[in-house]
């Protein structure tokens, strides 16, 4: 196969040209391809400057490097300055503006401004198993590696004793697994409002 290189110096900036290639081998050409349309001077993902809509743009139209060849950031990475650097965010250490309320690992549990903190401080179950799921479990600080299903389904705040100041209350009257074992939390208080994000 022969690769050909065309070289087109004659162009004027701000001129729409279209491009069309054809093939002819041994004297038979195929069909024209669809037609390729470019103005000169545009601007276009992968040439290091952001412009119009991207949000990356890292000099390249290659995937998983954290802005893709469309110019989107990709999930994980966070881009920055022109021609864009991109980095994972998460676990870097460092805790950024935009990761206060989704990165537990560098800025710790978000708690927002005019709440003291998040956690449950009492529980009471229906049924307590303390050996396979200790109501225990929803007070004080959650553990990362706690594992809650099925999807969290809220109680009505009519049928509390107490209203409910937080979406992270609700957990505490839903259905919970630990590990092993099931239990319903029949009541749970904070010391002070709290709210998750």
């Amino acid at each position: 196969m022969k690769h050909v290189e065309v070289n087109i110096t004659d162009v004027t900036v701000g001129m729409q040209y279209e491009y069309r290639v054809q093939v002819d081998a041994d004297g038979f050409l195929s069909e024209l391809s669809p037609p390729l349309h470019y103005t000169h001077g545009a601007p276009y993902c992968g040439d290091g400057e952001l412009q119009g809509k991207e949000e990356c743009d890292d000099r390249n139209l290659l995937d998983g490097d954290g802005c893709s060849k469309k110019c989107r950031m990709e999930p994980g990475f966070n881009c920055d300055g022109q021609p864009s650097l991109c980095y994972v965010f998460d676990g870097d250490g460092l805790c950024e503006d935009f990761e206060h309320g989704s990165s537990v690992q560098d800025c710790g549990f978000f708690t927002p401004p005019g709440y003291s903190d998040q956690w449950a401080t009492e529980a009471w179950a229906s049924h307590q198993d303390n050996n396979r799921c200790p109501v225990q479990v929803v007070t004080g600080e959650p553990s990362l590696t706690q594992v809650l299903s099925p999807p969290l389904h809220h109680l009505p705040r009519d049928s509390l004793s107490r209203p409910v100041e937080s979406p992270l209350l609700s957990l505490c009257f839903s259905d919970f697994q630990c590990l092993s074992g099931n239990s319903t939390v029949s009541a749970a208080f904070h010391s002070s409002p709290a709210q998750i994000t």
